[in-house]
């Protein structure tokens, strides 16, 4: 059986996948275990140990240099779906777009991340499930991602898998997709 940080770190692959293909940024998550705060994992840029994990973004710019995360919640015969995978991956998403808009902001960068392709990145997409509404797939014909885990425009047609964001031209931090 996989540890909680070991499965946190297999569902952050694709967010971490997205984040390493549109900017310049270089984000990981690892393990924090702290039960008296809640806290199973931080998300942090690589190459800075973390210190101070806090719960908003907002933190990051008060001294904060990982964002917290839950550990998965266990399943169990009344909550049997409690701990999937898309679910820990949507949060770990969130937490890791909270991360990148405010490092992108500190480095003077559009921290429009990751810019909504649908409407020429006025807005940042979310991290969704699968929705039942009909949408317009843009990831790539290669994508081999199973996962109900979607980046989606809250206003538009664009669905796209977490982990098959397009890289983007140079390092610069622009969002083009």
């Amino acid at each position: 059986m996989v540890s909680d940080t070991e499965f946190m770190q297999a569902c952050a692959e694709a967010v971490v996948r997205d984040v390493t293909a549109t900017t310049s940024l270089r984000i990981k998550l690892s393990g924090w275990v702290d039960p008296e705060n809640g806290i199973g994992a931080v998300v942090h840029e690589a190459g800075i140990h973390p210190t101070t994990p806090v719960w908003e973004a907002v933190g990051c710019l008060d001294g904060g240099d990982s964002l917290a995360l839950h550990p998965p919640s266990r399943p169990s015969r009344f909550v049997p779906e409690s701990g999937n995978r898309t679910d820990v991956t949507i949060d770990i998403a969130s937490s890791a777009q909270d991360l990148a808009q405010v490092l992108l902001w500190q480095r003077g960068l559009d921290p429009t991340w990751p810019a909504c392709p649908e409407h020429q990145g006025r807005h940042p997409l979310r991290a969704v499930h699968l929705s039942d509404t009909a949408r317009t797939s843009h990831a790539p014909a290669s994508a081999s991602v199973s996962s109900a885990a979607r980046w989606e425009c809250p206003d538009g047609t664009t669905s796209i898998p977490l982990g098959t964001l397009p890289r983007t031209v140079g390092e610069s931090g622009s969002h083009e997709g």
